[in-house]
Protein backbone atom coordinates (compact mmCIF):
# COMPACT_ATOMS: atom_id res chain seq x y z
CA UNK A 1 0.00 0.00 0.00
CA UNK A 2 2.83 2.39 0.86
CA UNK A 3 4.58 1.56 -2.39
CA UNK A 4 1.39 2.27 -4.31
CA UNK A 5 0.96 5.64 -2.58
CA UNK A 6 4.54 6.50 -3.39
CA UNK A 7 3.92 5.77 -7.07
CA UNK A 8 0.82 7.96 -7.07
CA UNK A 9 2.72 10.78 -5.41
CA UNK A 10 5.44 10.47 -8.02
CA UNK A 11 2.87 10.69 -10.81
CA UNK A 12 1.43 13.82 -9.25
CA UNK A 13 4.89 15.39 -9.19
CA UNK A 14 5.49 14.39 -12.81
CA UNK A 15 2.19 16.02 -13.77
CA UNK A 16 3.88 19.37 -13.18
CA UNK A 17 5.99 18.67 -16.26
CA UNK A 18 2.95 18.81 -18.54
CA UNK A 19 3.02 21.53 -21.14
CA UNK A 20 0.51 24.41 -20.71
CA UNK A 21 -0.97 23.81 -24.14
CA UNK A 22 -2.39 20.40 -23.26
CA UNK A 23 -6.16 20.45 -23.17
CA UNK A 24 -8.65 17.89 -21.93
CA UNK A 25 -12.16 18.48 -23.21
CA UNK A 26 -15.46 17.08 -21.95
CA UNK A 27 -18.08 16.98 -24.68
CA UNK A 28 -21.74 17.19 -23.67
CA UNK A 29 -22.65 14.46 -26.14
CA UNK A 30 -19.79 12.00 -26.20
CA UNK A 31 -18.46 12.23 -22.66
CA UNK A 32 -14.78 12.64 -21.89
CA UNK A 33 -12.67 13.23 -24.98
CA UNK A 34 -8.93 13.43 -24.47
CA UNK A 35 -6.64 14.90 -27.11
CA UNK A 36 -3.91 12.79 -28.72
CA UNK A 37 -1.33 15.11 -27.25
CA UNK A 38 -2.62 14.38 -23.76
CA UNK A 39 -2.51 10.62 -24.39
CA UNK A 40 1.07 10.98 -25.54
CA UNK A 41 1.98 12.88 -22.39
CA UNK A 42 0.26 10.28 -20.22
CA UNK A 43 2.12 7.43 -21.96
CA UNK A 44 5.44 9.10 -21.29
CA UNK A 45 4.53 9.46 -17.62
CA UNK A 46 3.60 5.78 -17.33
CA UNK A 47 6.73 4.57 -19.13
CA UNK A 48 8.96 6.60 -16.87
CA UNK A 49 7.32 5.17 -13.75
CA UNK A 50 7.25 1.54 -15.03
CA UNK A 51 3.78 0.96 -13.57
CA UNK A 52 2.39 -2.44 -14.65
CA UNK A 53 -0.88 -2.79 -16.51
CA UNK A 54 -2.97 -3.29 -13.39
CA UNK A 55 -5.20 -1.27 -11.12
CA UNK A 56 -2.18 0.87 -10.32
CA UNK A 57 -2.19 2.21 -13.86
CA UNK A 58 -5.84 3.20 -13.52
CA UNK A 59 -5.05 4.78 -10.19
CA UNK A 60 -2.15 6.53 -11.86
CA UNK A 61 -4.47 8.15 -14.39
CA UNK A 62 -6.53 9.48 -11.52
CA UNK A 63 -3.38 10.75 -9.84
CA UNK A 64 -2.32 12.44 -13.07
CA UNK A 65 -5.64 14.25 -13.31
CA UNK A 66 -5.55 15.12 -9.61
CA UNK A 67 -2.03 16.38 -9.90
CA UNK A 68 -2.96 18.58 -12.84
CA UNK A 69 -5.92 20.05 -10.98
CA UNK A 70 -4.18 20.58 -7.64
CA UNK A 71 -0.55 21.31 -8.42
CA UNK A 72 -1.07 24.02 -11.00
CA UNK A 73 0.84 22.21 -13.73
CA UNK A 74 -0.74 24.35 -16.45
CA UNK A 75 -3.03 21.80 -18.08
CA UNK A 76 -6.29 23.56 -18.96
CA UNK A 77 -9.58 21.72 -18.53
CA UNK A 78 -12.34 23.13 -20.75
CA UNK A 79 -15.92 22.11 -21.43
CA UNK A 80 -16.49 21.78 -25.16
CA UNK A 81 -20.03 22.20 -26.43
CA UNK A 82 -21.03 20.56 -29.68
CA UNK A 83 -22.77 22.79 -32.24
CA UNK A 84 -26.54 22.56 -32.41
CA UNK A 85 -28.17 20.18 -34.84
CA UNK A 86 -29.70 21.87 -37.85
CA UNK A 87 -31.65 20.92 -40.95
CA UNK A 88 -28.81 20.24 -43.38
CA UNK A 89 -31.14 20.48 -46.38
CA UNK A 90 -32.21 23.96 -45.30
CA UNK A 91 -28.69 25.00 -44.25
CA UNK A 92 -26.48 23.13 -46.75
CA UNK A 93 -23.45 25.36 -46.12
CA UNK A 94 -23.95 25.88 -42.40
CA UNK A 95 -26.12 27.79 -39.96
CA UNK A 96 -24.66 31.24 -40.67
CA UNK A 97 -23.24 30.79 -44.16
CA UNK A 98 -25.58 33.35 -45.77
CA UNK A 99 -24.13 36.07 -43.54
CA UNK A 100 -20.57 35.25 -44.59
CA UNK A 101 -20.82 35.95 -48.31
CA UNK A 102 -19.34 39.00 -50.05
CA UNK A 103 -20.41 42.46 -48.92
CA UNK A 104 -22.48 43.11 -52.04
CA UNK A 105 -24.23 39.75 -51.87
CA UNK A 106 -24.95 39.94 -48.13
CA UNK A 107 -26.17 43.53 -48.05
CA UNK A 108 -28.03 43.18 -51.34
CA UNK A 109 -29.96 40.23 -49.92
CA UNK A 110 -30.66 41.53 -46.40
CA UNK A 111 -30.66 45.36 -46.41
CA UNK A 112 -32.90 48.12 -47.76
CA UNK A 113 -36.04 47.84 -49.85
CA UNK A 114 -36.60 44.19 -50.66
CA UNK A 115 -34.03 43.17 -48.04
CA UNK A 116 -34.96 40.20 -45.88
CA UNK A 117 -34.11 42.07 -42.66
CA UNK A 118 -35.04 45.67 -43.46
CA UNK A 119 -38.18 45.56 -45.60
CA UNK A 120 -41.35 45.94 -43.46
CA UNK A 121 -43.31 44.02 -46.05
CA UNK A 122 -41.02 41.01 -45.65
CA UNK A 123 -40.30 41.09 -41.92
CA UNK A 124 -42.75 41.93 -39.16
CA UNK A 125 -39.92 43.00 -36.85
CA UNK A 126 -39.06 45.78 -39.30
CA UNK A 127 -42.72 46.76 -39.52
CA UNK A 128 -43.18 46.86 -35.74
CA UNK A 129 -39.74 48.11 -34.65
CA UNK A 130 -41.14 51.26 -33.01
CA UNK A 131 -43.57 49.27 -30.88
CA UNK A 132 -40.86 46.78 -29.96
CA UNK A 133 -38.55 49.47 -28.64
CA UNK A 134 -41.40 51.17 -26.76
CA UNK A 135 -42.38 48.02 -24.88
CA UNK A 136 -38.81 47.72 -23.60
CA UNK A 137 -39.64 50.57 -21.24
CA UNK A 138 -37.56 53.56 -20.21
CA UNK A 139 -34.10 53.01 -21.69
CA UNK A 140 -32.66 56.44 -20.92
CA UNK A 141 -28.98 56.36 -19.93
CA UNK A 142 -28.82 52.56 -20.13
CA UNK A 143 -26.12 50.45 -21.70
CA UNK A 144 -27.70 48.13 -24.28
CA UNK A 145 -26.24 45.30 -26.35
CA UNK A 146 -27.92 44.64 -29.69
CA UNK A 147 -26.43 41.17 -30.04
CA UNK A 148 -26.36 40.04 -33.66
CA UNK A 149 -27.41 43.46 -34.87
CA UNK A 150 -27.47 42.46 -38.55
CA UNK A 151 -28.42 45.50 -40.62
CA UNK A 152 -29.18 47.45 -37.43
CA UNK A 153 -32.93 47.66 -37.90
CA UNK A 154 -33.38 48.59 -34.21
CA UNK A 155 -30.16 50.59 -33.90
CA UNK A 156 -31.39 54.18 -34.57
CA UNK A 157 -34.35 53.72 -32.22
CA UNK A 158 -32.19 52.25 -29.45
CA UNK A 159 -29.63 55.02 -29.88
CA UNK A 160 -32.33 57.66 -29.48
CA UNK A 161 -33.92 55.87 -26.52
CA UNK A 162 -30.75 55.67 -24.40
CA UNK A 163 -29.78 59.28 -25.14
CA UNK A 164 -26.43 60.97 -24.82
CA UNK A 165 -25.61 59.37 -21.48
CA UNK A 166 -26.40 55.87 -22.71
CA UNK A 167 -24.53 53.41 -24.89
CA UNK A 168 -25.54 50.88 -27.53
CA UNK A 169 -23.21 48.04 -28.48
CA UNK A 170 -23.98 46.56 -31.89
CA UNK A 171 -22.24 43.19 -32.04
CA UNK A 172 -21.92 41.06 -35.16
CA UNK A 173 -20.16 37.96 -36.40
CA UNK A 174 -20.52 38.84 -40.10
CA UNK A 175 -17.76 41.02 -41.63
CA UNK A 176 -20.24 42.38 -44.17
CA UNK A 177 -22.73 43.40 -41.49
CA UNK A 178 -19.95 44.97 -39.43
CA UNK A 179 -18.94 47.15 -42.36
CA UNK A 180 -22.57 48.05 -43.04
CA UNK A 181 -23.21 48.93 -39.37
CA UNK A 182 -20.16 51.19 -39.23
CA UNK A 183 -21.33 52.99 -42.37
CA UNK A 184 -24.84 53.29 -40.90
CA UNK A 185 -23.49 54.68 -37.63
CA UNK A 186 -21.47 57.30 -39.50
CA UNK A 187 -24.22 58.31 -41.93
CA UNK A 188 -26.85 58.66 -39.19
CA UNK A 189 -24.51 60.26 -36.67
CA UNK A 190 -25.12 57.62 -33.98
CA UNK A 191 -22.38 58.83 -31.64
CA UNK A 192 -23.47 56.65 -28.73
CA UNK A 193 -23.27 53.45 -30.77
CA UNK A 194 -20.22 51.21 -30.74
CA UNK A 195 -19.97 48.53 -33.43
CA UNK A 196 -18.12 45.41 -32.27
CA UNK A 197 -17.13 42.11 -33.78
CA UNK A 198 -18.05 38.98 -31.85
CA UNK A 199 -17.55 35.24 -32.29
CA UNK A 200 -19.86 32.23 -32.29
CA UNK A 201 -19.00 31.66 -28.62
CA UNK A 202 -18.46 35.14 -27.20
CA UNK A 203 -19.99 38.61 -27.42
CA UNK A 204 -16.58 40.20 -26.67
CA UNK A 205 -18.36 42.59 -24.32
CA UNK A 206 -16.79 43.61 -21.02
CA UNK A 207 -17.93 41.77 -17.92
CA UNK A 208 -20.87 43.42 -16.16
CA UNK A 209 -21.08 46.23 -18.70
CA UNK A 210 -24.63 45.89 -20.02
CA UNK A 211 -28.05 46.73 -18.55
CA UNK A 212 -30.02 45.07 -21.33
CA UNK A 213 -29.08 42.51 -23.97
CA UNK A 214 -31.38 42.03 -26.96
CA UNK A 215 -31.25 39.08 -29.35
CA UNK A 216 -33.75 39.90 -32.08
CA UNK A 217 -34.27 36.98 -34.48
CA UNK A 218 -30.76 35.88 -33.50
CA UNK A 219 -31.03 33.04 -31.00
CA UNK A 220 -31.93 30.44 -33.63
CA UNK A 221 -28.61 31.30 -35.32
CA UNK A 222 -26.56 30.69 -32.16
CA UNK A 223 -24.45 27.58 -32.80
CA UNK A 224 -23.27 27.06 -29.22
CA UNK A 225 -26.22 28.22 -27.08
CA UNK A 226 -24.93 27.23 -23.65
CA UNK A 227 -21.51 28.75 -24.23
CA UNK A 228 -22.70 31.88 -26.01
CA UNK A 229 -25.57 32.62 -23.64
CA UNK A 230 -23.29 32.04 -20.70
CA UNK A 231 -21.10 34.78 -22.14
CA UNK A 232 -24.13 37.05 -22.59
CA UNK A 233 -24.86 36.50 -18.89
CA UNK A 234 -21.26 37.41 -18.04
CA UNK A 235 -21.64 40.72 -19.88
CA UNK A 236 -24.81 41.68 -17.99
CA UNK A 237 -24.87 43.70 -14.79
CA UNK A 238 -26.28 41.96 -11.72
CA UNK A 239 -29.75 43.43 -12.33
CA UNK A 240 -29.46 43.22 -16.11
CA UNK A 241 -32.18 41.84 -18.38
CA UNK A 242 -32.16 39.66 -21.46
CA UNK A 243 -34.80 40.04 -24.18
CA UNK A 244 -35.21 37.25 -26.72
CA UNK A 245 -37.26 37.92 -29.82
CA UNK A 246 -37.51 34.94 -32.11
CA UNK A 247 -39.69 32.94 -34.45
CA UNK A 248 -42.20 30.28 -33.54
CA UNK A 249 -41.31 27.11 -35.41
CA UNK A 250 -45.01 26.59 -36.02
CA UNK A 251 -45.96 26.57 -39.73
CA UNK A 252 -49.53 27.60 -38.88
CA UNK A 253 -48.27 31.03 -37.73
CA UNK A 254 -46.66 31.89 -41.08
CA UNK A 255 -47.40 35.39 -42.39
CA UNK A 256 -44.32 36.79 -44.12
CA UNK A 257 -42.68 33.40 -44.66
CA UNK A 258 -43.69 30.11 -46.15
CA UNK A 259 -44.99 27.62 -43.54
CA UNK A 260 -42.20 25.15 -44.26
CA UNK A 261 -39.62 27.91 -43.73
CA UNK A 262 -40.66 28.30 -40.08
CA UNK A 263 -40.40 24.55 -39.61
CA UNK A 264 -37.02 24.13 -41.31
CA UNK A 265 -35.29 27.41 -40.45
CA UNK A 266 -36.07 27.41 -36.71
CA UNK A 267 -34.48 24.34 -35.14
CA UNK A 268 -36.66 24.11 -32.02
CA UNK A 269 -39.74 25.39 -30.26
CA UNK A 270 -40.05 28.38 -27.97
CA UNK A 271 -40.23 26.01 -24.99
CA UNK A 272 -36.97 24.32 -25.95
CA UNK A 273 -35.24 27.67 -26.42
CA UNK A 274 -36.47 28.81 -23.01
CA UNK A 275 -35.04 25.68 -21.33
CA UNK A 276 -31.70 26.18 -23.10
CA UNK A 277 -31.47 29.78 -21.96
CA UNK A 278 -32.41 28.87 -18.41
CA UNK A 279 -29.74 26.16 -18.53
CA UNK A 280 -27.16 28.83 -19.40
CA UNK A 281 -27.86 30.64 -16.12
CA UNK A 282 -30.92 32.78 -16.76
CA UNK A 283 -34.25 32.97 -14.96
CA UNK A 284 -37.40 33.34 -17.04
CA UNK A 285 -39.28 36.50 -16.08
CA UNK A 286 -42.22 36.85 -18.46
CA UNK A 287 -43.53 36.94 -22.00
CA UNK A 288 -44.32 40.27 -23.59
CA UNK A 289 -47.30 40.02 -25.91
CA UNK A 290 -47.37 42.32 -28.90
CA UNK A 291 -50.53 41.60 -30.87
CA UNK A 292 -48.98 42.85 -34.10
CA UNK A 293 -46.38 40.08 -33.99
CA UNK A 294 -47.73 36.87 -35.49
CA UNK A 295 -44.59 34.93 -36.35
CA UNK A 296 -42.48 36.15 -33.43
CA UNK A 297 -42.61 35.97 -29.64
CA UNK A 298 -40.81 37.98 -26.95
CA UNK A 299 -39.37 36.48 -23.76
CA UNK A 300 -37.65 38.35 -20.93
CA UNK A 301 -35.04 36.86 -18.59
CA UNK A 302 -32.90 37.96 -15.66
CA UNK A 303 -29.67 36.50 -14.34
CA UNK A 304 -30.28 33.46 -12.14
CA UNK A 305 -27.71 34.12 -9.39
Amino acid sequence: RLARLARLARLARLARLARPSRVVERSTSVGLRVSKAMFSTARRFFRRTHIPRTRSRIAGAAALATGCLTTGCGIRFAVAEDPVRINKDHYPKGLNAKFMTSYDDTIGYFAGKGGKLDDPELREIAAEKDRIVRILGNLKSLSIADVGSGTGVLLPLLSKAVGGDGKVYATEISPSFLKFLREKKKSLGLSNVRVMGCSDKSTKLATGSVDLAILCDVYHHVEYPNTFMGDVKRSLKDDGRLVIIDFYNDPSRAVNHKPEWLRDHIRASKEVFRKEIEGAGFKYLCDVVLEELKENYIMVFTKDD
